[in-house]
């Protein structure tokens, strides 16, 4: 099996089910469409020209006998994966708004809608790995997990350059000692009478313990802590406490330790063809 399937059989077994799955009769399926419903291909000589910031283009698909935009390098690698997929049966770009922010109204759409071939419903947040355990990804993701909890959806949180899912993260953190770790970042926090631990302590304690920035993540949504990875703009990284209510980390584990698909997870490795 080469890597591109082997990538995509990793986003299939890291899919939560946060209610329960249901089973999509064809019929409604060709009903599903996408918020951005309508032909922007026109646009594209326009945008493209003189942006560097953004990766924009269009992908021609075969399955959905069309042109798919795509407005960054993870949505390009999906698409080109998801049309080799004998398991996907259709795919829907940008497919419904959810309210992630009650107070100010704010809302964000999925990414992809995926409707598997035996008729579940899948949506997928991609991004880089290091952002899973910001402040907007993490409203975003909880929003998310309810909305498909009332319609019956899978979700997934994939970085797909990397192969690495929230699932994973979680699922790695379970097979790790990192209990001194642990003690010692939430020690150090709490004896600093503070909300927020520097980059240089926290890398310190990092390399005495042998931890990486997957385990800073699974230990961020563990405990409810925020996480502000380092960038040009701001060269240090903090743990800040998230406020009262903020989401629901112990929901995202929780979910992460259902296991709804395992049953049909052989017979898609066995037919998987990329």
């Amino acid at each position: 099996m080469n890597k591109p399937a082997e990538n995509m059989l990793r986003l299939y077994d890291s899919v939560i089910y946060p209610g329960k799955c249901e089973h999509m009769r064809k019929m409604d399926r060709k009903r599903l469409r996408s918020v951005w419903a309508y032909d922007i291909t026109y646009l594209y000589p326009v945008i493209q020209e003189g942006i560097d910031w953004m990766k924009f283009g269009l992908f021609d698909s075969k399955k959905l006998d069309r042109k798919v935009p795509f407005y960054n390098h993870q949505q390009e690698i999906f698409l080109q994966m998801a049309e080799k997929c004998a398991w996907i049966e259709q795919v829907i770009e940008y497919p419904e708004e959810i309210i992630y922010d009650e107070e100010f109204t704010l809302t964000f759409t999925p990414d992809y809608m995926i409707i598997l071939e035996d008729g579940c419903i899948v949506m997928v947040m991609l991004m880089p790995y290091h952002l899973f355990s910001t402040q907007a990804v993490q409203k975003k993701w909880y929003a998310l997990m309810e909305h498909c909890r009332l319609h019956g959806y899978g979700c997934v949180l994939y970085d797909i350059k990397r192969g690495i899912s929230l699932h994973w993260l979680l699922h790695l953190w379970e097979q790790k000692d990192m209990t001194l770790f642990e003690k010692e970042i939430m020690e150090t926090l709490r004896a600093r009478k503070s909300h927020w631990l520097d980059s240089l302590n926290m890398q310190k304690i990092m390399k005495k313990h042998q931890a990486n920035l997957c385990d800073i993540q699974a230990l961020v949504f563990k405990h409810k802590l925020l996480f502000i990875p380092e960038s040009k703009s701001r060269k240090v990284a903090l743990l800040k406490l998230h406020e009262e209510n903020m989401f629901d980390s112990q929901l995202i584990i929780d979910a992460h330790e259902k296991n709804y698909h395992s049953s049909r997870r052989n017979n898609i490795r066995a037919s998987s063809k990329i």
